[in-house]
């Protein structure tokens, strides 16, 4: 009897043991799970409101498109130009136009270190007249703007200096009494973005007449 009681025991403490391995083999590999779901997706950050509440703070989302041409948009010779990406699984291909084979080359090194593991595709087109066509829209901007900053002073409006932009180079030309007059109008013209300079040697002085 007691040896049978003894076997019983055994066989239930092999059974209970075997169970127990079960089932913390089971809540190991759920453990393993958790924290690889924890990594691949950030947990959100909990804000506090004024009231002292806690709250889920709302995730962020990024793109790999948008950062791309946030990069071509940050550096200034490929600022001008509006560069398409497709982004698929494992290619990149820009589309576009600019103005000089050495901007086409840029783009696509810019685009090989930020997708690295992705081919790149440049199918960007170079068209070197682009160049002189938006020079003389930036330099009919600053035109504008130029006039519009004159005519917003009371002092420059009197004067009504013609206004001509040429890469960059602002020309005024017209009369007044009193050369200050000029630099005031400089001045002025020199606040504009894309201005680089200011000439001014065709103001003249002198009284001006009805």
């Amino acid at each position: 009897m007691n040896s049978l009681l003894t076997v019983l025991a055994v066989i239930w403490i092999i059974h209970f043991n075997s169970d127990v391995a079960l089932l913390f083999s089971e809540l190991k590999g759920s453990s393993i799970l958790q924290v690889q779901n924890q990594a691949s997706q950030p947990e959100p950050k909990q804000e506090t409101n004024e009231g002292g509440e806690q709250k889920t703070a709302a995730p962020i989302i990024q793109s790999p498109n948008v950062a791309l041409k946030l990069a071509f948009m940050a550096d200034p010779r490929l600022f001008p130009y509006d560069i398409e990406c497709q982004i698929q699984e494992k290619t990149v291909e820009l589309t576009g136009v600019v103005s000089f084979e050495e901007e086409k080359i840029l783009a696509g090194l810019l685009t090989a270190q930020l997708m690295k593991e992705k081919d790149i595709l440049n199918h960007l087109e170079v068209r070197p007249a682009l160049h002189g066509t938006m020079q003389a829209a930036s330099d009919s901007r600053v035109t504008e703007l130029v006039k519009q900053r004159f005519a917003n002073s009371q002092t420059l409006r009197e004067t009504n200096f013609e206004v001509v932009t040429l890469r960059g180079v602002v020309s005024l030309r017209g009369q007044t009494r009193f050369q200050v007059i000029a630099l005031e109008a400089a001045q002025a013209a020199r606040e504009i973005p894309g201005v680089i300079a200011v000439i001014t040697q065709s103001v003249r002085l002198g009284a001006e007449h009805d």
